[in-house]
């Protein structure tokens, strides 16, 4: 089990990356908009696997 100080970080790390995403997702035109979430998810989603 994650230790507390590891649970906060995670929390701040998805708070950060779900920020990240919705600039993207503003900033960017529809179809590369979808690339980079698909990205971004996989990389988000390995990393919390990994860990």
């Amino acid at each position: 089990m994650p230790t507390d100080e590891e649970e906060r970080i995670g929390e701040r790390i998805a708070r950060l990356s779900e920020s990240a995403l919705l600039d993207v997702l503003r900033q960017d035109s529809r179809r590369s908009r979808l690339r980079l979430t698909a990205t971004a998810v996989q990389r988000l989603w390995r990393r919390s696997t990994v860990a």
